[in-house]
């Protein structure tokens, strides 16, 4: 029995090295995780401050465009009126040009029709006296 309870010593004793390896093993994985966590925990510190510093340049950049909107809000009512007003202009420039210019290009091709036919007309007594004075009676 001696023997027997030796074995159990030793057999319990390994158990207890064992698992003091394990929990040795398990306290160095633990102090592994907990440096990570903690550079973790640094680098979203350093990244929330960013965060905030970039927060913050986006707020300064919409308080100076709230400032700019309004007066290009103004220039842009003030185009769109200048360009209503030069369109009304073209169009009553157009409405004024238009009926006299097509008046005179009327005018020019009743002008030319006549003055064709006239042409065409001085022409053929000449041909028809040169035909007579040859002596084709």
């Amino acid at each position: 029995m001696n023997v027997l309870l030796a074995v159990c010593l030793i057999v319990g004793a390994l158990a207890m090295v064992v698992m003091a390896i394990m929990v040795i093993r398990a306290v160095r994985h633990f102090e592994s995780l907990s440096a990570d966590l903690k550079r973790t925990a640094e680098a979203a510190r350093v990244s929330m401050s960013e965060v905030d510093r970039v927060t913050g340049q986006l707020q300064e950049m919409t308080a100076s465009l709230k400032d700019v909107v309004s007066p290009l809000k103004r220039s842009a009512l003030r185009v769109e009126k200048l360009a209503d007003r030069a369109t009304d202009l073209s169009a009553a420039v157009l409405d004024e040009v238009a009926r006299p210019l097509e008046t005179t290009m009327s005018f020019i091709r009743g002008v030319r029709a006549g003055t064709r036919s006239l042409v065409s007309s001085l022409r053929r007594p000449r041909i028809r006296n040169a035909y007579w004075r040859d002596g084709h009676e």
